[in-house]
């Protein structure tokens, strides 16, 4: 004769159940899930705090190369506005190399960024330290 009840009934089985059993498997499934979240969250923050550190690190150092570039840009046409207005103005005479070179010398060393200062003419060629 079949009966109306399937016979693996889940009440069956947890009848069955040893209590240490019962007891102790919630509480390992709870900490096993707890331990998980907590690692999965912390990765996260710490991911998100690295890339954090990292952009602020690449903005300081772009702005910092930025600053850099635009002193190391900006000084050879100050140099050449400079010698320019001194030669209107008649302190260096264009047409003395060797006041040439003692001023040209004396820029170079004026201005580190600066490697070299030359000076052409159309009669004696380039000059400068």
């Amino acid at each position: 004769m079949v009966s109306g009840r399937p016979r693996f009934s889940l009440s069956h089985t947890l009848r069955h159940c040893p209590l240490r059993l019962a007891l102790v498997v919630p509480f390992v499934v709870q900490i096993t899930a707890a331990v998980t979240i907590t690692g999965w969250l912390s990765m996260r923050h710490g991911e998100q705090a690295i890339n954090n550190v990292a952009s602020q690190l690449r903005g300081s150092v772009s702005h910092h190369i930025e600053q850099k570039l635009q002193s190391f840009l900006a000084t050879p046409p100050l140099v050449n506005h400079l010698n320019a207005d001194a030669m209107q103005l008649g302190q260096i005479d264009p047409n003395d190399p060797e006041d040439l070179f003692q001023h040209f010398l004396q820029q170079s060393h004026q201005f580190p960024t600066v490697d070299s200062v030359f000076f052409g003419h159309v009669q004696w060629g380039i000059c400068g330290p």
